[in-house]
């Protein structure tokens, strides 16, 4: 393959990308935003696999070095986006996207560690668009009105909390009944509390949360707070060498990187580990935790 040729695919591979992720940043619909991420991830595939099959040109090279620039930059962007997504943007888009379809088998492995029972109440830190609030509030829905269940959206972003709380009560069964409700709050940053009475909630969820919080003793005893005797804490923590890659970029909002220092803050604030489960695949880790009854305040 020749060098001006090379050059010429990588060129049309790098403005199919870039049509791609336009397109997805227009976009609202699941679908269309699917078809548009395919494109990109198609699109850098045939770029890997042009510079792997191409001769030693200088301008290969030199498309190729512009190319992981741009990469670079793309990723930045996206892990600024990790705490606080703002879907007026096409990296906070990106962001909710992977939450919400990239991110389903975390969601599902921490809905059947909470496993609530019906008429209990939840609490989701971090739950974005609320679609593992939803399924959380048809878990703890009750057949009883006078008895509902009650689900509890957490999250920082004011924009993303807009119509969580009705998309989430959308997906209860007819005949059952729960409360559902957000609450904006910087959860793990000192004197944050939430809006939540002693000791009252039956379970604790949040998935690649923890992360970002700018205090883990300060979230963690609010965890603990709210949490009735025996109660259960259930997380999902991504492999520690992402976690420190991403917290190595520039303006990275990751704080917490390790999982020692994370479940120890948990235990600190009297909580036990019950089990960390590795799932397959990714390497994510499903942690349960459990409030002990001796901590519980009256």
């Amino acid at each position: 393959m020749t060098s001006s040729l090379l050059a010429a695919l990588l060129g049309a591979a790098s403005v199919t990308a870039a049509a791609g992720a336009w397109f997805f940043a227009t976009q609202a619909s699941v679908s269309d935003q699917s078809a548009a991420l395919t494109a990109v991830f198609a699109s850098a595939a045939a770029l890997a696999a042009l510079v792997a099959s191409g001769t030693a040109a200088a301008s290969c090279m030199h498309c190729t070095g512009t190319w992981t620039t741009a990469v670079t930059a793309v990723r930045q962007a996206l892990v600024k986006q990790g705490s606080n997504p703002d879907p007026s943007t096409w990296a906070g888009r990106l962001v909710l996207f992977m939450m919400r379809d990239m991110n389903r088998q975390c969601r599902d492995a921490a809905r059947a560690a909470c496993a609530p029972v019906p008429g209990s109440t939840v609490v989701e830190l971090g739950c974005a668009d609320g679609h593992l609030l939803g399924q959380l509030a048809d878990d703890c829905s009750s057949s009883n009105a006078e008895d509902p269940g009650r689900a509890i959206g957490v999250d920082i972003s004011a924009s993303v909390l807009t119509g969580v709380a009705g998309r989430a009560a959308a997906t209860i069964r007819p005949g059952r009944f729960c409360e559902v409700t957000t609450q904006c709050k910087a959860i793990g940053t000192p004197g944050v509390t939430l809006d939540i009475k002693d000791a009252t909630v039956d379970a604790v969820v949040h998935c690649h949360c923890v992360y970002f919080w700018k205090d883990l003793d300060a979230g963690a005893a609010e965890v603990a707070r709210v949490l009735r005797p025996n109660g259960r804490h259930v997380f999902i923590m991504g492999p520690e060498a992402m976690l420190k890659s991403n917290a190595s970029m520039a303006d990275s909002p990751f704080r917490q990187t390790s999982h020692s220092t994370i479940l120890s803050a948990f235990e600190r604030a009297g909580m036990s580990t019950d089990s960390i489960e590795v799932m397959a695949g990714a390497g994510h880790s499903v942690v349960r935790m459990s409030k002990d009854s001796s901590t519980c305040r009256a």
